[in-house]
């Protein structure tokens, strides 16, 4: 089943296009011709002269003269070229160029635009550098290169976003996602809508949504998602109707009409064909041919014969004064499909084939068009290879006679320099001469006072970052609540600088079944190190601490809390991505009544040692925080202990740290196989191993990174 689309995201670009017409800045309410004739004839400054002729220019174009604008724009750029001008170089093929899409002439208007496009990308007029990209991309639009179409209005996007115009990045993204629609590139149609939707909707733009909701329902029709393309379809509409544009609620409606269809609800698509033609426009033949065409094509499929041929016939009759191959090709299919489902064989196949000489002819137009697209831009490549053989002859000759000035000028600058320098070099000899031994004992007092303030502002820094050190200790697990639940354990915390971004922190937890009371210990690394580090530190413990109250009392809730937390907390850090900080953490609840042990892990893996055995428990691959995959939950994993286990947590820092006689990173497999060797030896003892490790692995490199590693015997 075939269902006819009216064409909505068409009208994105013709709603879009508007933006284009007001942003032309320096043609906009120009005066007319008369008045700024008068004005050149009593201006004596160059540059303004050649401000005022690219206005008439332009007032002589939108008068259909087409010769004499073209005229004054080119005098205009040759002016400019003499007056070292540039603005004026842009303006003036930027106006040919227009003048050209005027007037069909696409090729021609391509070269003088891509002309301007490369000077006006050096240097700072924005407005105008979207100007160009987007009359670029309307071309290409208008000759059917799509491709090209949408590389030009998404660059456009770009620079309005460097612009801060939302207005401008919606309505290029908006056109560059119907074009993909309307190409049958549905998933790069959505993609482009709901980024201008978004914008859409944070400009609070009610006719920019209600646009953008009507494409992603055609695009979501083209992917078979009926349903979605319907919700879609009856949010738009509400705006629609408060907007009152019957037009846009006529296409709405239609298109709701088609959801219902696809969805095989019947009646209710025959209310809202039927609601669509109430506001459809008496001089819009096509989108009336359409409906008619989509009632006739229900009417078929529910039986209602009369009312089918009815309404296919009122589209056949408006097809006689409509030109349009495509729709007379698909009238004449719909009647074959009528014919043939009342088993009237002989009218059945006339139409089939009036219908196959219709689409051979569609095919031969596409054919057709393809070489003249091949043409157009072999006729383009030989008039810029012309063009530019003149041009550069005059950029030549101009060259000369601005490099003949310049060296006169040169000249007398030069000498009027070397007369003004001798004088300031006698005249500061002999300050210099007279001041030099009171400057030399000034500058050794300003010496042994820079020596003083540096002294006591080193101090201030290096008690400030003592006392920080001091709070962040106190947000650390604490030796009695560490004690009051592990029997046999060590710590090795090794910051890099005094305060740190790792942090070890634990919690009692209550458990809901037994009332018995289960230990919680996290070993995270925070975003950064020393002072952002810790300062990062403290706001991942208070946005545990923050889960635990909330309730959360398994692994992977209290991660995934946590996670939300510190996204809203960032999401106003001023950065474009909104705070993409966080930390890597292992985060461990012990149930030492039941030997069982819950687990959940962000890039920081668990270690159990198990008579000589390392069990991993690997850890999912994304922070605590700002994700690509953020919304993905955390995995929970649960494992049963025995007497004897012991289990590792740790940080990046020590198998990332540097060293060796080749200077390389100790590497994890090597810290895994150093503690699963020395397991068994007292956890005081294997907290001394590591320690020399280290010292010996690193010998005269720096340290690295933050370290913590965390042992527990069961």
């Amino acid at each position: 089943m075939k269902i006819y689309k009216d064409k909505n995201c068409v009208l994105v670009f013709l709603y879009w296009s508007l933006i284009i017409f007001f942003s032309l800045g320096l043609y906009s309410q120009t005066p007319k011709i008369d008045s700024l004739k008068e004005k050149i004839s009593i201006e004596k400054n160059d540059t303004s002269k050649i401000r005022l002729n690219l206005n008439i220019a332009y007032e002589y174009s939108t008068i259909k003269d087409f010769t004499k604008s073209k005229q004054i724009y080119l005098d205009a750029i040759k002016e400019s070229y003499q007056e070292n001008y540039v603005y004026g170089v842009i303006s003036g093929n930027y106006g040919i160029g227009r003048l050209y899409k005027q007037q069909n002439e696409f090729d021609s208007s391509l070269y003088y635009l891509q002309k301007a496009l490369p000077i006006c990308k050096k240097t700072i007029y924005l407005s105008r550098q979207i100007d160009i990209l987007s009359n670029i991309a309307s071309v290409y639009y208008r000759m059917g290169i799509y491709s090209k179409s949408c590389e030009y209005f998404l660059e456009a996007a770009n620079v309005s976003e460097k612009l801060g115009n939302k207005i401008y990045v919606a309505g290029y993204l908006g056109n560059a996602g119907a074009i993909f629609q309307d190409i049958k590139e549905p998933q790069k149609a959505i993609f482009y809508i709901n980024k201008a939707l978004a914008i859409n909707r944070e400009i609070d733009s009610k006719q920019g949504i209600a646009i953008n909701l009507v494409c992603l329902g055609n695009a979501y029709m083209d992917l078979k998602q009926n349903q979605k393309a319907l919700e879609l379809n009856l949010e738009a509409l509400k705006i629609n109707e408060q907007l009152a544009d019957s037009n846009y609620l006529s296409n709405n409606l239609s298109n709701i009409g088609i959801n219902y269809t696809k969805l095989h609800d019947y009646n209710n698509a025959l209310i809202y064909y039927n609601r669509s033609f109430n506001y459809v426009n008496k001089y819009n033949v096509e989108q009336r041919i359409v409906l008619y065409h989509n009632l006739g094509e229900l009417y078929t499929l529910i039986n209602k014969n009369k009312e089918a041929e009815s309404n296919l016939s009122k589209a056949e009759a408006l097809l006689r004064n409509f030109n349009s191959l495509k729709r007379k090709a698909d009238n004449y299919r719909l009647f074959y499909t009528y014919y043939k489902s009342v088993h009237n064989t002989q009218k059945s196949l006339g139409y089939l084939e009036q219908y196959y000489k219709y689409r051979d002819s569609i095919l031969n137009n596409e054919t057709n068009k393809k070489i003249m697209e091949n043409q157009l831009q072999f006729d383009y490549q030989r008039k810029a290879t012309a063009d530019s053989v003149r041009i550069e002859g005059e950029k030549k000759l101009v060259a000369i006679q601005l490099k003949e000035e310049k060296t006169k000028r040169n000249m007398l600058y030069a000498g009027m320099a070397l007369i003004a320098l001798f004088a300031i070099f006698m005249v500061n000899r002999f300050i210099v001469t007279n001041k030099q031994k009171k400057i030399i004992e000034e500058k050794e007092k300003e010496t042994l006072y820079q020596k003083s303030l540096i002294e006591e502002k080193h101090k201030e820094i290096t008690d400030s970052i003592n006392y920080a050190e001091r709070i962040q200790r106190s947000f650390l697990a604490t030796t009695e609540i560490l004690n009051s639940n592990l029997n046999d354990y060590f710590i090795l915390f090794k910051p890099k600088d005094v305060v740190s971004g790792d942090f070890y922190w634990a919690a009692n937890l209550m458990a809901e079944s037994n009332r018995s009371t289960k230990f919680i210990l996290a070993t995270a690394d925070s975003t950064g190190h020393g002072v952002p580090g810790a300062i990062m530190s403290l706001l991942n413990i208070t946005s545990l601490e923050s889960a635990i109250k909330d309730g959360y009392s398994n692994a992977a809730d209290i991660l995934n809390a946590t996670r939300q937390t510190i996204i809203e907390r960032l999401k106003k850090d001023g950065s474009a991505e909104g705070g993409k900080d966080g930390m890597d953490c292992s985060l461990c609840i012990f149930d030492f009544a039941n030997l069982k042990l819950q687990i959940a892990a962000a890039h920081n893996p668990v270690w159990i040692v198990r008579r000589n055995e390392v069990i991993e428990i690997k850890a999912d691959k994304m922070p605590v925080g700002k994700h690509d995959i953020d919304y993905v939950p955390f995995s929970e994993k649960e494992v049963d202990l025995l007497p004897g286990d012991v289990i590792f947590t740790l940080t990046d820092g020590f198998p990332d740290q540097f060293g060796g006689n080749k200077g390389k990173k100790f590497m994890s497999k090597n810290l895994r196989l150093l503690l699963a060797s020395n397991a068994h030896l007292p956890m005081p003892e294997q907290k001394k191993i590591l320690e020399e490790t280290y010292k010996n692995w690193t010998g005269d490199i720096d340290q690295v990174d933050d370290i913590t590693i965390i042992g527990i015997r069961v």
